[in-house]
């Protein structure tokens, strides 16, 4: 066997339990969020999501929240971006972010 081919092989190997976590990931424990804006002093707290989905009004809520605070610009977030920072504050008890940039 070929050096090339027996690094290939093991970079895959070493890859893959890597590769395995980001498949989509179960929508996490955590429905409510505790956000803080230092820059505008605007707050979010509240659920975000119940066991049938997101809550439309909630993500409106948040889209205007994680807006560019310079030019007034909003996005759809989607709501696996949300879940993501939920999971994160799970992953680290924490039970308030402060958002600097979204």
């Amino acid at each position: 066997m070929n050096r090339r081919l027996m690094l290939s092989l093991i970079a895959g190997v070493v890859a893959l339990p890597g590769m395995a976590h980001a498949l989509p990931a179960v929508p996490p424990a955590r429905h409510h969020l505790r956000l803080v804006n230092p820059h505008t002093g605007e707050k979010f707290d509240g659920s975000y999501r119940d066991d049938s989905g997101p809550l439309s009004d909630a993500m409106a809520d948040l889209n205007v929240f994680l807006r560019d605070f310079r030019s007034k610009a909003t996005i759809e977030f989607d709501v696996g971006v949300i879940d993501f920072l939920a999971a994160v504050m799970d992953a680290v008890n924490a039970q308030s972010a402060t958002i600097l940039s979204a």
